[in-house]
């Protein structure tokens, strides 16, 4: 079994999961960029993987929140927006970590070009002399 396959059956048993735990959301990191992996292949991969979900996340009721981590994927807001609107469903949206993204911006450029795209937020303290 592959990487992704795999993948794709954890999500549906952490939604089922979520279902049976009484929340409405899920986080996913849809994947990594890297010396094997290109943007665009990161990107066709995880788009595929997702699109297979959106059905069953949409019975269930249950949102795909993408976090933004330091995966070499997804770096700037209007990136973000793009990928999340592909899938045109109000269950795939962002699981925004303000303390990430300080790496790659200000996350107040991040809300404001997301703002409903955001589905859950991830607040720690960070510093980026320490990043």
């Amino acid at each position: 079994m592959d990487v992704r396959r795999k993948g794709v059956d954890a999500m549906m048993v952490a939604m089922e999961d979520a279902m049976a735990y009484g929340t409405d959301a899920v986080l996913l990191v849809p994947g990594r960029v890297d010396e094997h992996t290109s943007y665009e292949d990161c990107w066709k991969r995880s788009t595929e993987c997702i699109k297979e979900l959106v059905p069953v996340a949409e019975k269930m009721r249950v949102k795909i929140c993408i976090e933004n981590v330091w995966n070499n994927f997804l770096l700037s807001p209007v990136e973000m927006r793009v990928y999340l609107e592909q899938f045109d469903s109000s269950f795939v949206r962002m699981y925004f970590d303000c303390g990430n993204i300080l790496v790659y911006g200000w996350p107040e450029h991040w809300i404001s070009t997301l703002g409903s795209l955001i589905g859950r937020i991830h607040i720690k303290e960070f510093s980026r002399q320490k990043a």
